[in-house]
């Protein structure tokens, strides 16, 4: 079964982001998609209220049939770092080899 998934959104939390987690949802529902990675920059605070409010899990399975994939954006020396499904620590201004 194919997914429709947007790997790439940013919360309010995120420096560039206006949505809440929750309208984040929404609107990909709304368009039909099956899921999204929250991606914002160089925070997890989104990931971590959503899995407050249970509406994400970390073991990869869908809630009420919609998947949220953590996710971060990290600012490397060498430009952004898209980042799914990783635990990272703070890598904020290193080269994006390391």
């Amino acid at each position: 079964m194919p997914f429709n998934i947007d790997l790439h959104t940013h919360s309010f939390f995120s420096g560039d982001g206006i949505s809440s987690p929750e309208d984040l949802i929404a609107a990909a529902r709304a368009k039909g998609l099956n899921g999204i990675a929250i991606t914002d920059h160089n925070t997890c605070d989104a990931v971590n209220y959503l899995l407050e409010k249970g509406l994400m899990r970390l073991d990869g399975l869908p809630v009420n049939d919609f998947l949220v994939l953590p996710g971060v954006e990290v600012t490397t020396a060498d430009g952004h770092l898209l980042c799914i499904g990783a635990e990272l620590p703070y890598l904020k201004g290193k080269p994006a080899r390391e």
